[in-house]
């Protein structure tokens, strides 16, 4: 039987913790741990103490592939690998195995998923303004308003929300490009559009705020942007 995959989600430049998670106890210690990427033969990371105490301090060797940026954690029943400042080049499948004085030996199985949040979220006015806070609106007239997420590795999913409501799940435009880092307000930043139409404004809608959210990773809150309709 094939072991679990575990997703783990970790934002660019930040820290990624892989576990390798046991669950019970083990019997007796845990004399060596060997982390591998992609299935690669050769070992990414490892703790070897069978010369020593797991405590007393192991030989623990990386490859180049992480430039010094991994270590190692024993925590109750799980050995974790942290990588800081991740790169979009640490994704991937990893899979640890644990060998111990007399059991059998566990492998574990982690992919991870590194993602660039949202950098900006905008609402505009059908005519192209940009609003913040309070729109002005007429009861019983249409209204139309776009969201645009700008940034995102993956490109992060556009919801229009009324309190825990759902309005518009589909996202209208997608703009890809190449690159990554541009900035935020340049032209060839990648971006998402949803565009709110609203047939007839209701009292309802004048009652509760408009809510825009950008989302790309189901461990991290969403971006949001928030209006509040005005009857004029």
């Amino acid at each position: 039987m094939q072991t679990p995959l575990v997703a783990v989600y970790a934002v660019r430049g930040q820290t990624a913790r892989l576990p390798c998670n046991l669950t019970a106890p083990p019997e007796d210690p845990v004399i060596l741990v060997l982390w591998y990427k992609n299935g690669t033969k050769t070992p990414v990371f490892s703790v070897d103490s069978r010369s020593r105490a797991l405590q007393e301090g192991s030989n623990t060797r990386a490859s180049d592939l992480f430039r010094g940026r991994a270590t190692f954690q024993q925590q109750p029943w799980s050995w974790v690998l942290v990588v800081q400042q991740v790169e979009y080049s640490d994704q991937g499948e990893y899979r640890c195995r644990l060998d111990f004085q007399s059991s059998p030996t566990h492998n574990g199985r982690v992919q991870l998923h590194v993602v660039d949040l949202p950098r900006k979220l905008r609402i505009f006015t059908s005519g192209g303004a940009q609003v913040e806070g309070l729109v002005s609106v007429q009861e019983s007239h249409p209204l139309t308003l776009s969201c645009r997420a700008t940034g995102g590795e993956p490109l992060p999913n556009v919801t229009w929300w009324s309190g825990s409501n759902s309005l518009d799940l589909e996202v209208e435009e997608r703009q890809l490009t190449s690159s990554l880092t541009a900035a935020p307000t340049s032209l060839s930043a990648p971006y998402v559009t949803n565009t709110l139409h609203l047939p007839a404004v209701t009292h309802a809608h004048l009652t509760q705020n408009l809510t825009c959210r950008a989302a790309n990773t189901p461990v991290l809150p969403p971006l949001s942007a928030t209006v509040m309709l005005k009857q004029i």
